[in-house]
């Protein structure tokens, strides 16, 4: 782990004693090694752990800039800096982006391609400029008190009041994904993802400067497949190559699906062909349900085998605690609700440090890139193209042995119809888990998750729908427990790859029976023909299902006295009424279920941070925060219930 909190003195006051003492109680409360740096009006705190290694501070003349860089597209940002001069190849990236910002300021973000999240400080006139990555990797968080603004890349630190956000952890009860500008601690904000920051006599102001939607406006381009297929190799190559660590010490999860077995394999290859020095030095597979269809294990070994690579396997880890590693559990400094999986992560987490790793490639991404959807037929009607869109659903519906007015009705006709209609009926909080308090979520305001197809205007529902699906990967926390001890890289999330999915012809993505089919002939003669050809993938199977009955016990206990019953977004009894539901084997509802997970991943989250984890189960250490340090619950936040 690394982080940094910069206190900036907007308001020419000085920087007190006790924000010093409030912004370092994180890194003492967990045991990092933390310093303060002091410069012209700021103060800078940096923290880290024995793998994480210490955050950049980079000055260039009048400038000082803190936070993490690495750039895809270095060489050409370089030639507009060497002008002056002055610039050396052993900088840092992070020493390239303060004098991009010296001399272009907001100007230059939109150039800037890779993983960033910085904040540049100018103590002449008291402003700053910051900046997050189009896709959210290195996230930024903000927040102003007494005069002063705090930026950093952890909002916990920033928190300057005992309280949470109560909409924000609303909208993850209801919507699976909180608003992208808040966080769990009230007052600390989260710069979106593709956003720059400024700071101007005193006030903060945000600006998208790269958005998927409006990327996807523009008309899809017209080109033919062969081109499409070359195009995507070469971006894809290109991507994984930029984010191997020539070091070595690179990594990449291996499920035995398309995504991240192209990943691996593309790495591979390029040592192959001599392109690359230094490809992978390992891979991560877990496998829930061994001996069942979940079991990937076919479809990785072929991979591990054709590549000579290591491979590690995690097969069949408990779920939310176990109860044999020395272990604790994993705090992250927003709720995840991949928590219940903390087993798995801390195995892999202690492989990775084990080895040295550096760094972690993923498969994320690629779904929302390259599968496709029917709606685009939508579209076409409203264009008049009757003829070709009835001819494309016969023969989807004779080659997939389907019901013709099923697949017309939901491509063709239902993209029209509002949500809105589709809810007449319906109690405006309707359908939600019983146990949740509308009088909460309506009082806060609470979202319901929005309807991708219906809400997209017409004519191009299908451009709006992909784009909203990239969005969605700018909130992913798939990994982002991993993020603790390597850094975590995404080779589908590589701008120009993801601009050029954006505007691909929709028949290229969504073919019958070929599911992301570009992607699929991109990788010939890369990726083993037993993975690039597989038709589907295993899923978790029963694994939740059989979750309800062993461990029972522990979601009986985090069901019982929950803290979101204190802050008012959870009936208790009725909770506790759906636990014990849930856990009869012969009453099983699989929406319930989920619902139950959803709540009580985010309760476990608030206990853990707390220091109230469950007596009797494993990982009883896992709180490293000392309970008088842990936010409190305020007479204002306490709802009867």
């Amino acid at each position: 782990m690394k982080f940094f909190a910069c206190v900036l003195d907007t308001a020419g006051r000085g920087i007190s004693d006790e924000v010093r003492r409030r912004v370092q109680s994180m890194p003492i409360n967990r045991l990092l090694p933390y310093r303060w740096d002091t410069f012209p009006g700021a103060a800078v705190l940096t923290g880290w752990d024995e793998f994480g290694g210490e955050i950049s501070i980079e000055r260039y003349r009048d400038w000082l800039i803190v936070g993490l860089a690495r750039l895809d597209n270095r060489p050409e940002l370089e030639r507009k800096v060497r002008a002056d001069g002055s610039w050396s190849d052993d900088e840092s990236d992070l020493a390239l982006v303060v004098r991009l910002i010296a001399h272009a300021g907001t100007a230059a973000i939109p150039s800037l391609l890779g993983e960033f999240g910085f904040i540049a400080w100018h103590a002449t006139t008291r402003s700053a400029i910051g900046a997050s990555d189009a896709f959210d990797l290195a996230p930024l968080y903000y927040t102003q008190h007494g005069g002063l603004t705090l930026v950093g890349s952890r909002a916990e630190p920033l928190s300057m009041t005992d309280r949470y956000d109560i909409a924000y952890l609303g909208d993850m009860l209801t919507v699976d994904s909180a608003t992208q500008n808040r966080t769990v601690y009230a007052g600390v904000a989260h710069a979106s993802a593709g956003s720059t920051l400024t700071v101007r006599d005193g006030r903060v102001a945000t600006d998208l400067y790269w958005s998927p939607v409006h990327v996807a406006t523009a008309a899809a381009e017209k080109i033919s497949e062969a081109d499409a297929i070359e195009i995507c190799r070469d971006l894809l190559t290109t991507s994984i190559r930029l984010r191997l660590d020539p070091r070595g010490g690179t990594w990449s999860q291996l499920s035995g699906g398309i995504d991240s077995s192209s990943v691996v394999s593309v790495a591979q290859w390029l040592v192959e062909q001599g392109k690359i020095a230094q490809g992978l030095d390992g891979t991560l597979t877990f496998v829930i349900g061994s001996q069942t269809g979940s079991d990937e294990r076919s479809f990785s070994d072929p991979i591990v085998k054709r590549w000579g690579i290591r491979n590690e396997v995690v097969v069949d880890a408990p779920m939310w605690y176990d109860g044999t590693d020395e272990t604790v559990l994993p705090l992250p400094d927003q709720p995840l609700l991949t928590i219940i999986h903390a087993p798995i992560d801390c195995r892999f987490r202690t492989i990775l440090r084990e080895a040295r790793a550096r760094v972690l490639l993923t498969g994320w991404g690629s779904d929302q890139l390259f599968t496709g959807s029917m709606i685009y037929l939508a579209d076409r009607l409203v264009r008049g193209q009757v003829s070709p869109v009835f001819g494309e659903l016969a023969h989807r519906a004779a080659l997939g042995r389907l019901s013709f007015w099923k697949l017309a009705y939901e491509h063709a006709v239902k993209p029209f119809v509002p949500a809105s209609l589709r809810r007449l009926g319906q109690d405006r909080f309707s359908p939600i888990p019983s146990w949740l308090r509308t009088d909460t979520l309506a009082r806060e305001d609470i979202a319901r998750k929005p309807d991708y197809v219906s809400d997209g205007p017409i004519g191009h529902k299908y451009r709006h729908w992909h784009a909203s699906g990239v969005v969605e990967t700018q909130r992913g926390d798939e990994t982002r427990a991993l993020a603790e001890v390597v850094s975590l890289r995404h080779p589908f999330l590589y701008r120009p790859l993801v601009e050029f999915a954006l505007r691909l012809p929709p028949e290229l993505c969504s073919r019958p029976r070929a599911h992301k089919w570009v992607l699929r002939e991109a990788m010939k003669g890369i990726l083993p023909d037993v993975v690039r050809t597989r038709v589907g993938k295993g899923g978790g199977g029963d694994s939740f299902a059989r979750m309800f009955i062993h461990q029972q016990a522990l979601l009986k206990q985090l069901a019982r006295n929950p803290l979101m019953a204190e802050l008012g977004l959870v009936d208790a009894r009725r909770l506790e009424e759906a636990v014990e539901g849930a856990s009869n084997p012969l009453a099983r509802q699989e929406s319930i279920q989920a619902d139950i997970i959803k709540t009580l991943a985010i309760e476990a989250w608030l206990q853990v941070r707390s220091g109230r984890w469950p007596r009797g189960f494993a990982m009883s250490q896992a709180p490293a925060v000392p309970r008088q340090d842990t936010y409190q619950l305020t007479a204002t936040q306490r709802r009867p219930v």
